[in-house]
C-alpha cells in the first residue's frame, strides 16, 4: 500500500471483501477511483468461503462454489485496478469531507469517501456440532439455502418472526414446507406475531436449542438456524 502524506488523500476507501465490497470496488475501480479495499487481516471473502454450492447467484445455472466466486470477484476488481490490502480497520473518524482511517497496522489512511461493507455475522448457539456441519446441513440463511431443505424434517432455532417466516419453500408435488418443522426457542413460546405464526400451521414450539434432543435431529437431519 502506498505511504499516505497529508496532501495525499484517497477518493474511495472500501471497508470489507465480501460480495458487496468487491462489487463496489469493481464499480469505484470503473470509474477511476483508485478504489484502496481493506480485506481483514484474518479472511477475505466474507461468509461465502464457508459456503459450498451457491446456486441463486446470476451468472452461474449450474451453481458455483462460494470460495470459487469470491476468487472471480475478487480478480475482477483487481482487473479494474482496485488497490487489496490485508489489513484491518480499527477506528474511523467520519466528520468532516476527510476522513480518517486507523489500520491494525497503526497507519492513518485519509479519504473523500468511506464504503463499508463489512456485512453481518451469524448468531451461534454452541452446538457441538455446529462449526463442523455449517454448510453440510447447518445453515443460517434459510432464504439462500431453503431450497436443499424441501420435504426434509427440519429445526428452525428461534422464535422470533425471522424463523417461521423464512422456512423452507414448498413445491407442488408438496405443498407443505416440510413433512414436520420444529421451532427451537431460547425461553417460552415463539415471538412471532399472530400472522406470521397463522402462516406456519405445521410448525411447533418446543424444546430447547440446547437441548440433547435438538442437538441430536439437528446432526442427523437438518438445523436451519435463525437467530441473528
Amino acid at each position: 500500500m502506498s505511504t499516505t502524506t497529508q496532501d495525499d488523500v484517497r477518493q474511495v476507501v472500501i471497508v470489507g471483501s465480501g460480495p458487496a465490497g468487491y462489487t463496489a470496488a469493481i464499480y469505484a475501480a470503473r470509474a477511476e477511483l483508485s478504489p484502496l479495499v481493506f480485506e481483514s487481516s484474518v479472511r477475505a471473502g466474507g461468509a461465502l468461503m464457508n459456503t459450498t454450492d451457491v446456486e441463486n447467484y446470476p451468472g452461474f445455472p449450474a451453481g458455483v462454489m462460494g470460495p470459487e466466486l469470491m476468487e472471480q470477484l475478487r480478480a475482477q476488481a483487481e482487473r479494474f485496478g482496485a488497490e487489496l490490502v490485508a489489513d484491518d480497520i480499527v477506528e474511523m473518524r467520519l466528520e468532516g469531507d476527510v476522513k480518517e482511517l486507523v489500520t491494525g497496522s497503526g497507519e492513518t489512511v485519509r479519504a473523500l469517501a468511506v464504503i463499508i461493507a463489512t456485512g453481518s455475522e451469524y448468531r451461534e448457539i454452541g452446538l457441538e456440532n455446529e462449526k463442523r456441519l455449517s454448510g453440510r446441513g447447518v445453515s443460517w440463511c434459510a432464504t439462500c439455502d431453503g431450497f436443499f431443505f424441501k420435504e426434509k424434517d427440519i429445526v428452525v432455532v428461534g422464535g422470533g418472526a425471522t424463523p417461521p417466516s423464512r422456512r423452507p419453500p414448498s413445491s407442488p408435488a408438496s405443498p407443505a414446507a416440510s413433512p414436520w418443522c420444529t421451532v427451537a426457542t431460547r425461553s417460552g413460546p415463539a415471538r412471532s406475531c399472530n400472522g406470521v405464526r397463522s402462516r406456519t400451521p405445521r410448525c411447533v414450539s418446543g424444546g430447547t436449542p440446547r437441548s440433547s434432543t435438538c442437538s441430536a435431529r439437528a446432526a442427523s437431519r437438518v438445523c436451519a438456524c435463525a437467530t441473528r
